[in-house]
């Protein structure tokens, strides 16, 4: 749980240096088609008692939220503000490629927050490595091999 609290406070945190209310981010992730987003289900996860699901983070990301800070304690970017923003939209496109990848292939339904999440990274290596911030069919391909090796491995 004490994982979940961290991640809670780091939520918080982001969702302030934005300037939004618990209110504010429910909105968003309901306007995002996230179940059940509420400003009850926003305290809890940032009390910890509750784990956001990667629809939820995918929504908040695209308003600027810094999912990798928000989920490892680690910033995704360097400090310059230049930097901090081409980095922050990197995990951005990331997290929304996850989801749109994750549904085209059948897998949103049954993923875990930790599959979202290692799925995500995969994809923000390769759009790093990329010159391209879009991903062709064969990338796609790529992606869905290596994170289903790293599963089932």
């Amino acid at each position: 749980m004490e994982r979940f609290e961290s991640i809670g406070a780091r939520l918080r945190e982001e969702r302030e240096r934005l300037g939004k209310s618990q209110t504010d981010f429910a909105a968003i992730a309901e306007a995002a088609g996230v179940p059940g987003a509420t400003r009850q289900s926003q305290s809890l996860y940032e009390k910890g008692k509750r784990m956001p699901d990667a629809g939820y983070l995918a929504a908040v990301a695209a308003v600027g939220v810094d999912v990798l800070y928000v989920l490892t304690g680690s910033r995704s970017v360097s400090p310059s503000v230049k930097e901090s923003q081409s980095g922050t939209e990197q995990w951005q496109r990331a997290v929304l490629w996850m989801a749109r990848i994750a549904k085209a292939s059948g897998i949103w339904e049954t993923m875990s927050d930790q599959d979202a999440v290692e799925l995500a990274m995969i994809i923000h290596r390769m759009l790093t490595k990329s010159s391209s911030q879009e991903l062709g069919g064969g990338a796609v391909v790529s992606i869905l091999e290596e994170w289903r090796k790293r599963k089932a491995g």
